[in-house]
């Protein structure tokens, strides 16, 4: 059984993603391992909880069944323009699943400990509250209100999407808010929750926010149907027209587009073509804002490419083979297809791909055949070749994403679903993996 949003192995039966917290389609929940292609069926938020899923991850078949809804990580030094600003702004959007965000020097996360949207600056521990989601008015539990499940930042606004459940139309109902960075003016951009109650939805993939306007990535489909459109949406928050649909791909049983990435310029997205007996095939495209001039910029030969990342004009892949066995990072160059090989696992280790900088990448690594990763290791592998080292140890982060923004790794603690993301929050140093701010702790 896989994740709808990140892709992640689950456990048969379970409620939530370990990885990224996203609820499980009550439809996979019974379909257990048999399910091959992610659903974005939503069921109801559960009560705030901090305890552990396993973290389960299968053989290579799996991986590629898997891959389609696994996230596409990008450094947009490729887009043109923007340099590291925009580079760390699309990193902290796309390596933490939505939960952080940077702008104008101040980084931005979900606190389930404060239960808000907080901002953390450089050079300081202190958390400020920028908007505080309120208790469930008649919950029988401490509950929130609403799930704030994607960030995004620009300029003096930050822009949130809210989640809830409609009991009417059996399934999560999703709105995107904005408000600005001082926590003023809290308002309604557009509302995705309007349904027929025939099994139609909308699902947020994903958020993003460049020169005063917020980017959606929405998924629309039917429960009861194998097809989906997935769109990507403009809305000008200082406008009263309507959002503006930019670019839209139609999924069906054969082919299935996901982890779509918006820059300034430019889309990043999976196409995957479904094959007899399980078999698939993954492509990386790169297009324009308006989907035009889409070209495949990577096909992985062996189909067992797990995620990516952008560098100027090269891709940082992580492949598994054989299950655990084998994994490696490669600097692809996305004109030529010539391969590097930065990383490859040693007997008895499993990587993930955390995060990428300008000049390394930073690997979660710990003892393979672990059923619940409870400790963990931060590795750096220099992007020229460098030999490759651990900069901490002994981690306990559970769940953690990162991102690389003003000059320093964030990592965050995501514990179990939904309501636990960004449980605690520490900035460590690029080069020597100490830690420099304790956020949340």
């Amino acid at each position: 059984m896989f994740c709808p949003k990140c892709g992640e192995v689950l456990e048969d039966g379970a409620r939530f993603c370990g990885k990224c917290g996203a609820e499980i389609p009550q439809s996979q929940q019974s379909a257990g391992g048999a399910s091959l292609k992610p659903v974005a069926t939503p069921v109801a938020p559960a009560p705030r909880t901090i305890g552990k899923l396993p973290i389960i991850v299968g053989g290579l078949a799996i991986v590629a069944a898997a891959v389609a809804a696994l996230a596409l990580f990008v450094v947009p030094a490729i887009f043109g323009g923007g340099g590291n600003e925009i580079q760390e702004r699309v990193n902290a959007a796309a390596l933490s699943y939505g939960g952080a965000a940077t702008a104008n020097g101040s980084d931005y996360i979900y606190s389930a400990e404060h239960r808000a949207i907080v901002r953390i600056q450089p050079g300081s521990e202190e958390v400020e509250e920028v908007l505080s989601v309120p208790d469930e008015a008649g919950a029988t539990y401490d509950a929130p209100a609403f799930y704030v499940t994607y960030i995004a930042a620009d300029g003096g606004l930050v822009y949130y999407i809210s989640q809830d459940y409609d009991d009417d139309q059996g399934s999560s109902i999703y709105e995107l808010r904005c408000v600005s960075t001082t926590g003023e003016e809290d308002r309604l951009l557009l509302d995705l929750s309007e349904g027929d109650g025939n099994g139609f939805y909308s699902t947020v993939m994903g958020l993003y926010a460049f020169d005063g306007k917020a980017y959606l990535v929405v998924r629309d489909g039917n429960y009861n149907a194998d097809d989906d459109v997935t769109s990507v949406v403009e809305v000008d928050p200082s406008s009263d027209g309507d959002p503006r649909t930019l670019w839209s791909a139609e999924s069906d049983e054969d082919v299935f587009y996901s982890n779509v990435i918006v820059t300034t310029d430019r889309l990043y997205y999976l196409k995957t073509e479904y094959r007899d007996y399980g078999d698939s095939n993954l492509e990386l495209y790169a297009a324009d804002l308006d989907g035009s001039d889409a070209e495949c910029i990577y096909d992985p030969a062996d189909g067992a490419a797990v995620s990516f990342a952008l560098s100027g004009n090269q891709l940082v892949v992580w492949c598994s083979e054989s299950g655990r066995d084998k994994q490696e990072i490669l600097l692809v160059d996305s004109d030529t297809g010539d391969e590097q090989v930065l990383y490859e696992n040693s007997y008895n280790e499993w990587v993930r791909l955390l995060a990428v900088s300008d000049d390394a990448v930073y690997l979660e690594s710990t003892a393979s055949n672990v059923y619940d990763i409870v400790e963990w290791d931060l590795k750096r592998v220099p992007l020229d070749g460098g030999e490759a080292s651990v900069i901490a140890d002994d981690l306990d982060y559970y769940n953690p994403t990162a991102f690389v923004s003003n000059g320093r790794l964030v990592v965050l603690e995501n514990g179990q679903n939904i309501a636990s993301g960004g449980m605690r929050a520490a900035a460590y140093d690029l080069e020597n993996g100490e830690v420099i701010e304790r956020y949340i702790r």
